[in-house]
């Protein structure tokens, strides 16, 4: 059972360490890189401080990208657990694209089961999960917003995405800052086989928002991810019956592994 102060908590958590993110986009910020050399700026950290602040007060676990390292012995039996991405697309950050988001999901028994992502740039939320039957998206939040404005004056992804399908090439998202000989093959035989096809460069998981509203129709993932890359978007992809499969298998993707690393994935309308 999810509390609904829980998902209140979330909510605001992404709304408020998006605002910090945004600070920080603005005045400026020091880039460093982390053990696996992937980047790491302070917007990162101060995201990551605010979510957890907030997040503690529900009394679950929380596993962040940016948090410290938690061993698998000592999780592995966690019921429930915050998997969170403070910064998604700290590359298009840097970047300056605006291709950038707060992620949060609750995973429960290896599931995500309601997930938030917060896009700064544009000031919307989308927030989602089987535990709600739907996703939904807000646009002008602020940061009195709750889960409840969401759910109410929202708009339902299950409704605008049968709109947004009608009278459009079948669009196929590709990761604008890792693509690799694997992914343009497939997309090469993926263009032989559709006649009318549009492809779509775009970074972080701004891709899962994307398909569960309904503009675009398919993202496959061969380079190295993590698991709290997925998790929110998992989460809201499946409010609105869309589930990430495992490449070639018909099996979702799994959390809370001995590794975090995810497996090559799909996400096909």
């Amino acid at each position: 059972m999810i509390e609904n102060y829980w998902k209140d908590f979330a909510v605001k958590a992404a709304i408020k360490a998006g605002q910090a993110i945004l600070d920080f986009y603005s005045d400026g910020f020091s880039v460093s890189q982390k053990i696996d050399t992937s980047p790491v700026t302070e917007a990162d950290v101060t995201a990551h401080q605010i979510i957890e602040k907030i997040l503690s007060k529900t009394n679950i676990p929380i596993l962040s990208e940016e948090g410290k390292s938690i061993s698998y012995k000592e999780r592995k039996d966690w019921n429930q657990f915050w998997m969170i991405d403070p910064l998604d697309g700290t590359k298009e950050f840097i970047n300056h694209n605006g291709e950038f988001t707060v992620n949060i999901a609750l995973i429960s028994k290896k599931k995500p089961v309601f997930g938030v992502i917060f896009v700064p740039v544009t000031n919307s939320i989308y927030v989602g999960g089987n535990s709600i039957n739907d996703s939904f998206k807000l646009e002008n939040c602020n940061l009195k917003t709750s889960f409840e404005d969401v759910f109410e004056s929202g708009y339902s992804l299950s409704q605008k995405r049968i709109m947004n399908l009608k009278n459009r090439p079948r669009t196929i998202l590709i990761s604008r800052s890792h693509l690799n000989d694997m992914t343009l093959s497939y997309l090469e035989e993926r263009k032989s086989s559709l006649s009318v096809l549009k492809l779509k460069k775009m970074g972080s998981s701004l891709k899962f928002c994307v398909i569960a509203e309904g503009l675009a129709d398919e993202y496959t993932r061969f380079s190295p991810c993590m698991e709290w890359d997925t998790a929110a978007g998992d989460a809201i992809c499946q409010g609105v019956n869309i589930t990430i499969l495992q490449h070639g298998k018909e099996k979702p993707l799994c959390y809370n592994k001995e590794s975090l690393v995810n497996p090559n994935f799909e996400v096909l309308l």
